[in-house]
């Protein structure tokens, strides 16, 4: 298995067909439209041999955390083909995107999960604060219950509000 991070303007022919399938099956409430919002910095595609079996979009955005700026790595579209799950293909694909945000300098990944139990094991925590979005052109706040965050560095998370300055992905 290989695993590629490339350019979501490199995703094309085949490649890109088997991505968009991919996403279909894991969010079908998306299909066709995963990226029709914000262009994520990298895809990170989990190959067997020329077959898509993992994908994971990673974004970098600038936020305000209690007011203050920061930018940080969102992590969204984590998905597995159904035959490959079960493996810990997931762990690689979350390990390849935060050795992406290290080496980028960001100190903070944050996700939204579906699932949270299954991210614990790959760093993440619970984040309990309020966070502000975009939905549908509306700014929401609350306590997004499947909002999670893994420190990259040694800063502790500060828990504060988070102002996603957008909408999650």
């Amino acid at each position: 298995m290989q695993l590629v991070s490339i350019d979501h303007s490199e995703l094309g022919g085949a490649l890109a067909r088997q991505t968009q399938d991919l996403l279909d099956l894991a969010f079908p409430d998306m299909a066709g439209q995963y990226y029709q919002g914000e262009i994520p910095r990298k895809l990170i595609l989990l190959l067997d041999d020329d077959t898509v079996v993992g994908h994971l979009a990673a974004y970098i955005r600038q936020v305000s955390v209690g007011g203050e700026p920061m930018e940080i790595g969102i992590l969204g579209g984590v998905a597995i083909a159904p035959n490959y799950r079960g493996k810990g293909l997931s762990k690689r694909l979350i390990a390849a995107a935060h050795q992406l945000l290290v080496n980028a300098n960001i100190g903070f990944a944050v996700l939204f999960a579906f699932e949270p139990e299954r991210y614990l094991s790959s760093g993440y925590r619970r984040m309990t604060t309020q966070m502000r979005f975009t939905e549908h052109g509306e700014i929401k706040q609350f306590v997004y219950r499947g909002g999670m965050v893994a420190e990259l560095g040694d800063r502790p998370w500060p828990d504060a509000l988070l102002d996603l300055k957008g909408p999650t992905v």
